[in-house]
C-alpha cells in the first residue's frame, strides 16, 4: 500500500487538500490484485487505490506531448508512427502494454516512459486482463512472407477484363412489431462477387 501511495505521489496523480466546509469527502477503495507470470504462477501482489481519473488525465497529457495520437474509438489506445515504424500504448488502469514493429523505437519509448513516470518494466507480456498471450512467431513469419510475395497481386472478380457492377437496394416501412422501425439494406456486387453490404434500422 505504501508503494502504491508513493507511486501516485511520484506520478503526480494526487494532491492532498483540505475539504471545503460542509462537504463530506467521498471514501476511497483499495483493490488487491495478483499479477500472474508466464508460468501461470503468482508473480507479485499489487494494491491499488482507485484514482484512475487523475491517472488517465496525467497519462493522456504526457503521452500526447511525445507525439502519440489517441484512438477515438478506444481512448485507452495510443499510436505513434515514424516512417514505417509504429508503436501502440494500451493503458489498463495503471498497466501499460507496449506493442510495436521496431525494437529501437520500442526501446526509446520505454526509456521515455521510465523518465516520465515511476514505473517498472515487467518484460515480455504473458497475461493481459487475465488472458494468456501466446506468441505464434512461426505463423506471423508465414503471413509476412505471403504478403511480401503477393504485394503486387490483387483479386479479380469473375476473371473477365470488363467490370460489371450491380447494386441491390431494399427497405420496408415500420416492419418491426416491437419498435415500429423500418429496415433498409444494400448490396454492391462486382463481377458476381459481393464487395460491400449493409443492413440497418
Amino acid at each position: 500500500m505504501k508503494s502504491e501511495m508513493d507511486s501516485m505521489y511520484t506520478n503526480k496523480v494526487r494532491t492532498l487538500v483540505d475539504p471545503p466546509l460542509g462537504i463530506v469527502p467521498i471514501g476511497n477503495k483499495w483493490i488487491f490484485k495478483r499479477k500472474i507470470g508466464s508460468d501461470g504462477k503468482v508473480e507479485t501482489y499489487k494494491a491499488r487505490l482507485q484514482a484512475s481519473r487523475s491517472w488517465n488525465i496525467r497519462f493522456d497529457e504526457v503521452v500526447k506531448s511525445f507525439d502519440f495520437i489517441q484512438n477515438m474509438d478506444d481512448q485507452c489506445v495510443y499510436k505513434k508512427v515514424s516512417g514505417s515504424s509504429v508503436v501502440f500504448l494500451i493503458l489498463y488502469v495503471d498497466d501499460i502494454l507496449i506493442i510495436g514493429n521496431d525494437i529501437g523505437m520500442l526501446s526509446s519509448v520505454k526509456l521515455w516512459l521510465t523518465k516520465s513516470f515511476s514505473m517498472k518494466d515487467l518484460g515480455e507480456a504473458s497475461y493481459i486482463l487475465g488472458i494468456k498471450i501466446y506468441h505464434h512467431w512461426g505463423a506471423v513469419k508465414c503471413i509476412l512472407k505471403y504478403l511480401r510475395r503477393t504485394k503486387d497481386m490483387f483479386l479479380v472478380y469473375g476473371g473477365t477484363s470488363s467490370y460489371k457492377w450491380k447494386r441491390l437496394l431494399d427497405s420496408d416501412f415500420a416492419s418491426d412489431v416491437d419498435d415500429r422501425k423500418s429496415t433498409s439494406g444494400y448490396v454492391f456486387i462486382l463481377n458476381g462477387g459481393v464487395v460491400s453490404w449493409r443492413s440497418c434500422k
